[in-house]
């Protein structure tokens, strides 16, 4: 199941603007894998597993490439928002306005979900 998210709070990330910001990933472990690794990168990162999205004349929300570029670290303060979302087609989904669940970084080094 592909999962869509928005980076939040700690020294790297402002809540970011939908859906122009969102990332995008092919499952909830590797949202939750890129979590960790940017976590313990400490500081700029391109390892990302996540994929950059764009949005079409209709609103629809499409896969671009993966992610390459460097991205911030993160700290024990940064969240992802996950947004629910619905497949059309082979490349394009449409993404909830809402969020339904959050990760954090729990006390131990894992990731919780949080719901809303």
């Amino acid at each position: 199941m592909r999962v869509f998210g928005l980076w939040y709070g700690g020294n790297g990330y402002s809540h970011g603007e939908m859906p122009a910001d969102l990332e995008s990933w092919p499952t909830l472990a590797d949202a939750k894998a890129d979590l960790i690794d940017r976590h313990r990168s400490g500081s700029w990162d391109s390892s990302s597993r996540g994929q950059q999205t764009g949005v079409d004349e209709d609103g629809v929300t499409t896969l671009g490439e993966s992610s390459g570029s460097l991205r911030p670290g993160v700290d024990d303060e940064t969240s992802i928002d996950l947004y629910p979302s619905t497949r059309i087609g082979r490349k394009k989904w449409t993404v909830g306005d809402y969020p339904y669940a959050r990760l954090v970084l729990g006390p131990r080094g894992g990731v919780r979900v949080e719901s809303y």
